[in-house]
């Protein structure tokens, strides 16, 4: 995984713990 997908990953995961 690139550093730009896992970024990518973590934003996804980070809206959904957060519900935005």
């Amino acid at each position: 995984l690139s550093p730009s997908e896992r970024a990518k990953k973590v934003e996804d995961m980070m809206k959904k713990l957060w519900g935005d």
